[in-house]
């Protein structure tokens, strides 16, 4: 059965998005208590911002047995590359306050957090973030070697690689998820290069897209081509971070979690991006053509979001 992760921001949206179909969630949470003695509590995870995560532990608690009453999991967000000795410090006492256990969990990139967790916190699920670069069998087999129950893959990765990961986490037993709305940069997370953030709120802007100022003018030769290149494909290919017309091949192929990204979207926007979601699936797994699947999906894109399709898939 195909189930979708949605993002979650606020308590007030479970009740809404469950009843937009909504299988799962994921969400982030920082101290906002803390945030006045250290601007580095913003760091917990990939999404800085007060309007992206939880900043309340009572709120969050509250939504995490809002969901379990109506049997949803929530996985909880740490998904940085890498932490100092008071970040490790801030969130076992995060997850001790919330008790998680299966199906609820956590969301990790960094591979030492998931040993620290499962050490810990072994009844809660765990989920390698895409921050965790999978290319092969031998990088499933690491991540369910340190506990993970389910891996999410980079977009970076074609169709058939993914298909090839399918049948090997198959035999593994380990979980696959797969970006499905909004995610458009194929460098983003385990192959991305460049600093998102910073700690000062005037660098907080993504070093990829700023190439006049951090550009590639003290390379030479070939290496300044090449990286000319890579910027110009960042600033000018980015897709719509759709990818729905791939759910029939990645559905065949055995993948049944999506995950839909952008929880600093509002609760309009999670909902448009599940329906939407929701209803690609049911033509997905409706035993149309390929070619008319796309068709139809593309009729959903426009009915739902009042705008075309720009054809550049996520997917390749």
């Amino acid at each position: 059965m195909v189930k979708i992760l949605t993002p979650l921001t606020k308590k007030s949206e479970i009740v809404p998005l469950i009843r937009a179909g909504a299988d799962e969630f994921f969400c982030g949470f920082i101290p906002g208590e803390k945030l006045e003695t250290s601007r580095a509590y913003l760091y917990l995870n990939r999404r800085a911002s007060r309007a992206a995560n939880f900043t309340s532990i009572g709120e969050l608690k509250e939504a995490v047995s809002i969901a379990a009453a109506r049997n949803i999991p929530i996985f909880v967000t740490f998904n940085e590359h890498n932490y100092s000795k008071a970040m490790y410090d801030q969130i076992i006492e995060t997850l001790k306050e919330l008790e998680l256990s299966k199906p609820n969990g956590v969301i990790i990139s960094d591979s030492g957090l998931l040993i620290l967790i499962k050490k810990h916190f072994p009844g809660a699920a765990a989920a390698a973030g895409t921050g965790c670069p999978v290319f092969n069998r031998k990088s499933l087999m690491f991540y369910k070697n340190l506990g993970a129950d389910r891996v999410t893959l980079s977009i970076a990765l074609t169709t058939g690689e993914i298909e090839s990961l399918a049948d090997e986490a198959a035999r593994i037993g380990i979980e696959l998820v797969c970006f499905i709305k909004n995610e458009n940069c194929i460098n983003t997370n385990a192959q991305c290069t460049y600093l998102h953030g910073m700690f000062d709120d005037a660098l907080n802007r993504t070093f990829c897209k700023i190439e006049k100022e951090y550009g590639v003018r003290d390379c030479g030769g070939k290496k300044q081509a090449r990286a000319g290149k890579r910027l110009s494909s960042i600033h000018e290919d980015f897709s719509d971070g759709c990818g729905a017309c791939f759910l029939p091949r990645f559905i065949e192929a055995g993948i049944t979690k999506f995950k839909i990204d952008g929880r600093g979207r509002s609760a309009s926007e999670k909902i448009k991006d599940l329906l939407f979601i929701k209803k690609a699936v049911l033509c997905a797994e409706g035993g149309r053509s390929a070619d008319a699947v796309e068709k139809r999906i593309r009729f959903l894109y426009n009915k739902i979001y009042g705008n075309t399709c720009s054809k550049k898939c996520i997917y390749s």
